[in-house]
């Protein structure tokens, strides 16, 4: 069976639409990991529209990734020095420069780490354990290159992860607990492979939590407070399946946020401050749900929020400074509308609105804000604008529905040939007979002459018979009759012309000569 060359093309290039729509969802959820937003424990970073980053707040150890941030009067020539690495430790209450081409940025508890747009991981600031994965534990105060193919990463207070391109967790830092996931309690000052196919990551002070490609929860480290969401208490120095069907997940220093495919909200651990969002102060060891819903989750140490997809978003836990307004809840309430990304701090947070405009709240002790102050802030203010929201992955019920395309337009191909094939193969069409003038044109030469002879003598055998023919009677002569209508004149038959066999066989000579 053979299909007709357009039907057949049109037929691939459905399947091969569907498969790349619904490819390019799933690979958006990698790219949902790169927030333009970063807030650590007293510093911040954004990036902006043009792929700068910037960063504002405490410099103690060079998180903010420039030699000095002095001020907004002097933020270029901070910028300038970047390349000395020699820093002379000062905060910076304003956003001050820190490099170009990024695409992602990411706050640990007192260092930075960012992926640029060729998939090069940087880390820089406090390495005390390790966590910047240099291979030593010296600080860093400018940027500097750690991995390639990066697209997620997630610093804690003491340890590191990121996810490369191919699906692999890498991890490094501090092991107290086998939050490295490596069967051991030993640290590392490197990357090392922890598990495959994973899709996104989050850390908290002594556990790992990733969500692998098939939606899986995984984790390890630290469970002193249900942190793993396994409904024990136990550490785990291997990573161990805790849960189906998750989106995302961020981590509080003990305790785990879940976002499932259906966009319900579900929290474990500790939850002294209410972190947990379910109403109470009392711990958890398996996950509860909290809130419906959502289409992104995440963590401060000791608070928590989720961005709802209206766009509202939604906070709960600490609120010692003021970090999402109002008084401090042990369930979410609405913080602000229109928001499309969010990161919280050490007690901060930042979030971004759809008109590309950075808000800031809470503890402002070291100019994290970056409002150019000190104070905190318990009502949220424009501290930057110019900011491009990350884009966000499909939701669990949009996935489903382009599987489901998929598999629609694969089943028609193959319902399209079942039945050419119950059918079988169409009667071949007679060929018309070719006209007399075409079969001549397959004689041969020879074969040409000899019809001409004989229809030569055809010719000779009919002018005989003419001749021969008798005239037709006289009509006698009769009285007037009526005058008749006159008759058309006979049509001239044309003459006959002789065929001269003689000149064509003199012709057809020369030629073959």
């Amino acid at each position: 069976m053979k299909l007709k060359g357009k039907r057949l093309a049109a037929l691939v290039g459905a399947v091969l639409f569907s498969v790349g729509t619904a490819s390019s969802a799933l690979a958006a959820t990698a790219e949902a990991e790169a927030s333009p937003l970063a807030a650590g424990f007293l510093h911040s970073a954004i990036i902006k529209e043009d792929g700068t980053l910037w960063a504002a707040g405490s410099n103690t150890y060079g998180q903010l990734g420039v030699s000095a941030a002095p001020g907004e009067e002097e933020a270029s020539s901070a910028v300038e020095s970047n390349e000395t690495g020699s820093a002379s430790g000062e905060d910076s209450t304003v956003f001050v420069q820190v490099k170009d081409n990024m695409r992602a940025v990411y706050a640990g508890y007192l260092n930075t780490f960012a992926i640029d747009k060729n998939g090069i991981l940087y880390g820089w600031g406090w390495n005390e354990g390790g966590q910047l994965g240099l291979g030593d534990t010296e600080t860093r105060t400018v940027p500097s290159e750690i991995l390639t193919d990066a697209v997620t990463a997630a610093p804690g207070r003491f340890h590191t992860a990121a996810v490369t391109k191919d699906g692999t967790l890498w991890l490094w830092g501090w092991n107290s607990k086998g939050q490295l996931g490596n069967g051991s309690t030993e640290s590392m000052n490197a990357p090392k492979e922890a598990l495959d196919n994973v899709r996104s990551v989050a850390v908290g002070i002594e556990h790992t939590m990733a969500v692998k490609n098939d939606h899986t929860l995984w984790a390890a480290g630290g469970n002193t407070y249900g942190q793993l969401g396994d409904g024990t208490t136990e550490d785990k120095l291997t990573f161990q399946q805790v849960m189906e069907d998750v989106e995302a997940v961020a981590c509080t220093a003990f305790g785990t946020v879940i976002l499932k495919t259906d966009g319900t909200v579900w929290t474990c651990g500790y939850n002294a401050n209410g972190e947990l969002g379910n109403g109470t102060y009392d711990n958890i060891e398996a996950p509860v749900e909290i809130l419906t819903g959502a289409a992104s989750v995440a963590c401060g140490d000791d608070f928590a929020a989720a961005i709802l997809t209206d766009g509202t978003l939604w906070a709960w836990g600490s609120n010692a400074y003021g970090q999402y307004g109002g008084e401090m809840s042990s369930s979410p309430i609405q913080v602000a509308e229109a928001v499309t990304d969010v990161a919280l701090g050490g007690g901060h947070m930042l979030y971004l609105t759809e008109e590309g405009q950075v808000y800031a709240l809470g503890n402002n002790e070291k100019g994290q804000l970056g409002n150019d102050s000190l104070e905190n802030l318990s009502e949220a203010a424009s501290v930057a604008e110019g900011v491009a929201s990350s884009p966000k992955p499909a939701s669990g019920a949009s996935i489903t529905a382009l599987v489901v395309l998929l598999i629609v337009a694969v089943a028609a191909v193959f319902a399209y040939l079942i039945v050419r094939t119950l059918k079988g193969k169409p009667e071949k069409k007679e060929k018309p007979k070719r006209e007399k003038a075409d079969a001549e044109e397959k004689l041969s030469d020879r074969e040409l002459i000899r019809l001409a002879k004989d229809m030569a003598r055809q010719q000779k055998a009919v002018e005989a018979d003419e001749e021969e023919e008798p005239s037709p009677p006289v009509q006698p002569e009769t009285e007037a009759q009526p005058a008749e209508e006159p008759k058309a004149e006979a049509t001239q038959k044309p003459e006959r012309k002789e065929i001269d066999v003689e000149a064509l066989e003199d012709a057809i000579t020369k030629d073959e000569e």
